[in-house]
């Protein structure tokens, strides 16, 4: 590609040496654009496809934690003590395990029952 443009660029006709230049900057620009469009395309696809738990939203919405916290019926879910305002609502399957941040994955605790949890499954 890199070479048909050039060729053609040496079979036109010019008024101007720096129209010559501008021409041939351009040439150099789009494939230098070009390449490293496909790069960062690329990367981009790598990213998007990527099941990284990096790409991932990790917190509960307040949104999530209310309706959370209504499914439990205000009570833990583990040792049914009434929940705070300072209740956590956890991951069932631990996002450290690629537990996803969604209702069907989350559970209200107290901060107690959390925190004695930790990574394990339940």
């Amino acid at each position: 590609m890199k070479l048909n443009k050039l060729e053609n660029l040496k079979r036109q006709n010019f008024n101007t040496f720096n129209e010559y230049l501008n021409k041939l900057n351009k040439i150099g620009n789009d494939i230098y654009f070009n390449k490293t469009k496909k790069k960062i395309s690329k990367k981009i696809n790598e990213i998007n496809n990527d099941q990284n738990i990096y790409n991932r939203k990790r917190t509960f919405s307040k949104r999530q934690r209310l309706i959370l916290k209504i499914l439990s019926g205000n009570k833990c879910s583990k040792c049914e003590k009434k929940l705070t305002t300072k209740f956590h609502a956890d991951h069932i399957i631990p996002y450290s395990k690629e537990g996803k941040t969604n209702l069907n994955n989350g559970q209200a605790l107290c901060e107690t029952c959390n925190l004695i949890k930790g990574d394990s499954y339940g």
